[in-house]
């Protein structure tokens, strides 16, 4: 994924880009990225045609999206850059 440079709401627009245009080939670590029997293939495609997604699938982080945000350790990613 190119990462933005910016981490900022002023950037929600660069960030939303970036994630929308990655192809998602793999699973950056996570071991399990939801709660749902089948996995995430089975539960996107029991969620068609559904206007909300149910949090109850989502699988607890160690950490919060801000500490996210504010960290600066990229060792876990490329260094792609863009905007910002």
């Amino acid at each position: 994924m190119t990462i933005p440079r910016e981490k900022s709401v002023a950037a929600i627009d660069l960030w939303e880009e970036s994630f929308f245009q990655t192809e998602f080939t793999h699973a950056s670590g996570v071991r399990k990225h939801v709660r749902f029997r089948g996995g995430f293939l089975a539960m996107w495609q029991s969620l068609a045609g559904q206007k909300a997604f149910p949090a109850k699938y989502l699988v607890m982080l160690p950490q919060t999206l801000a500490e996210f945000v504010r960290n600066d350790d990229h060792s876990y990613r490329n260094d792609n850059r863009r905007g910002g």
